[in-house]
């Protein structure tokens, strides 16, 4: 959407995204992010939740489909996160939206993690 943007960082387990085109309570963006193993053992994959960015959790809310997945060796996994916005801001006079700086963090490792 409008202003929207998302990266993952190359060598390290990082996703970042950013999001502009919200205005009004409850209103959503969607992003996507696909997962590739390329070791010859199957990922165990976890979320590192003390290791998330949300710079503005005032007015945003993000969520994750999946918190914990295994990708197979030389596969892929898909997972959505969603980003809503919590209240309606009160914009400025040039009617800036307000806007976020959003990261995940993952831990992977080659052995299911301890319940």
């Amino acid at each position: 959407a409008g202003g929207d943007t998302a990266n993952v960082t190359s060598g390290v387990d990082v996703a970042r995204f950013s999001v502009r085109s919200l205005s009004a309570k409850d209103d959503t963006a969607t992003f996507q992010f696909t997962v590739k193993n390329d070791n010859e053992f199957k990922a165990y994959v976890k979320v590192n939740n003390e290791k998330g960015v949300n710079n503005n959790e005032e007015y945003f809310d993000v969520e994750l489909n999946y918190s914990e997945f295994e990708v197979e060796a030389g596969g892929t996994f898909t997972f959505t996160v969603t980003v809503t916005l919590l209240k309606t801001p009160q914009l400025d006079e040039s009617g800036d939206k307000i806007s976020a700086l959003f990261g995940i963090e993952f831990d992977a490792q080659d052995e299911p993690f301890n319940a």
